[in-house]
Parts: C-alpha cells; sequence; structure tokens
C-alpha cells in the first residue's frame, strides 16, 4: 500500500533518516515507536510532503510521491493529525469538521449560486453524518461550541475524527493518546477500531504510550537515530535485546 524506499533526510549535516524502508499492509495498525529525536515525526513528514528527502522515495498505491505537495497528498487518499493539536480554534466543532468534507459537485462558488438546492441538500447530510459521529464520541453537546473551548482530550478527539472525515486509505497518527487520562486514551482506542473494521482504513501512527501500542497495533516497527532497529509483532518487539536497550530499558 505504502513503500518507503532507502529514505533518507539531513538537516545541516545530521541525518535524521537513514537509509529506511517501509512496507505498510492495507488494513492493519502499524505503530512507530522509539526515543524522542529518533525521527519519527521526520519520516511522518516526509511521508506526507511538509519537507522534501535527501533521497529515496515514497510509493502510494504504484505511484511515486516523492516530493509532491501536502495538499496533494491528502487528496490521493492520506491524511494526518501533529503532535500539536491544529484546530481552527476561532470555529465551532461542527465547522472544524465540515472544513475536512471533500467537495462535492455543487460546492463551487458558482455551482453552489447555481444549484442552491442541491448544495443545501449535501449540506444537511453532511451535517447530519457529523453530529452523529460526535454522538458516538460522546460531544454531541459540543458541536456549536467554539473549538477554543474544547479539554485538550477533547481537542484529540476531534481532531482525529477531522482527519478521518477527509475520507481517507491511510491514516497517520502523531502521538494520539500522548498526555491523556485513561479514560480518553480507552475511547480514543475504541474510536479507532471501530474507525478501521467500519471503513477499513489503514493506520500508521507514533505513540510512547507503549501498552497502547502493544494493545492496538498488529506490527510495531521502531526507529533509532533515524534508523530501523526492528519491526515485527508486538510479542516479538516486547522481548527484542535491541528494542530493550535502545527504548523499553
Amino acid at each position: 500500500m505504502l513503500e518507503i524506499n532507502k529514505l533518507n533526510k539531513t538537516f545541516d549535516g545530521i541525518q535524521a533518516v537513514k537509509s529506511f524502508d517501509l512496507h505498510l499492509r492495507p488494513g492493519k495498525i502499524t505503530a512507530l515507536i522509539g526515543p524522542n529525536g529518533a525521527g519519527k515525526t521526520t519520516l511522518f513528514n516526509l511521508i506526507t510532503g511538509f519537507i522534501s528527502p535527501t533521497s529515496g522515495e515514497v510509493v502510494w498505491r504504484k505511484r511515486n510521491i516523492t516530493n509532491m505537495s501536502p495538499h496533494r497528498i491528502a487528496r490521493q487518499g492520506i491524511s494526518r493529525t501533529f503532535q500539536q493539536v491544529k484546530l481552527f480554534r476561532s470555529l465551532t466543532v461542527i465547522e472544524n469538521l465540515l472544513m475536512a468534507k471533500r467537495k462535492g459537485a455543487y460546492e463551487g462558488f458558482l455551482a453552489a449560486l447555481g444549484r442552491r438546492t442541491a448544495f443545501k441538500k449535501m449540506a444537511r447530510q453532511h451535517h447530519s453524518e457529523l453530529q452523529y459521529h460526535l454522538e458516538v464520541l460522546g460531544l454531541s453537546d459540543k458541536a456549536d461550541d467554539p473549538a477554543s473551548a474544547l479539554s485538550y482530550g477533547q481537542s484529540k478527539l476531534i481532531e482525529i475524527l477531522r482527519a478521518a472525515e477527509t475520507d481517507p486509505q491511510l491514516l497517520l497518527f502523531d502521538e494520539p493518546v500522548a498526555g491523556l487520562n485513561p479514560v480518553m486514551v480507552e475511547t480514543i482506542k475504541s474510536f479507532i477500531i471501530i474507525l478501521l473494521k467500519q471503513r477499513g482504513i489503514t493506520l500508521f501512527f507514533i505513540e510512547h504510550n507503549i501498552p497502547f501500542v502493544f494493545d492496538v497495533a498488529d506490527w510495531v516497527v521502531v526507529m533509532d537515530h533515524g534508523v530501523k532497529i526492528a519491526e515485527g509483532a508486538p510479542e516479538a518487539i516486547r522481548d527484542d535485546p535491541k528494542v530493550i536497550e535502545a527504548y523499553l530499558g
């Protein structure tokens, strides 16, 4: 589904990602773990076009997307979240989610003017779908609140939901449960599992919460100093001496 071949990235003489190879399996949950500074977020930025590699390539469904702009990569079916929540804080929760909806045939300015009935019908449909998803997450009462009024955990949930509303085939989550209380961690875990089962989305995520990683992931990739030092099923990674020495302690 996604192939990363001999990917390298150097910043001012420091090699953040070194000859990195990875093949993601469709429909699976893959975790990327490793110490701070290992190059994990840099790898995500390379995949999603926020930075360009020094060398190597990223191939999505047999198409080379290396150096493609982030918005074009998103249109190919790859969506992501960030370490820091990036909601539009002055917009309401429902408006944040509506921003993620793919444009339809009637959503251009002139098309909306010319076919107002179809436009309004589609807008109502989008609104209804999002209200249902908020209800599932227990946040239906927050729909018309400004995003700035949400708690940190609620903001994380909305950002994850917004990424999912772009209708992606691959989701990249950068530390989805970092700093959250156990109740919110369980909520996000349940939502991720439901999301994948209902929509068949492939998930690739970075996380330092190791119990969460081993509980959710089908496959774990371990990175240290820009290099992939191990990959395998969670039980194999848990007992790998290289991983224990570099990260798990």
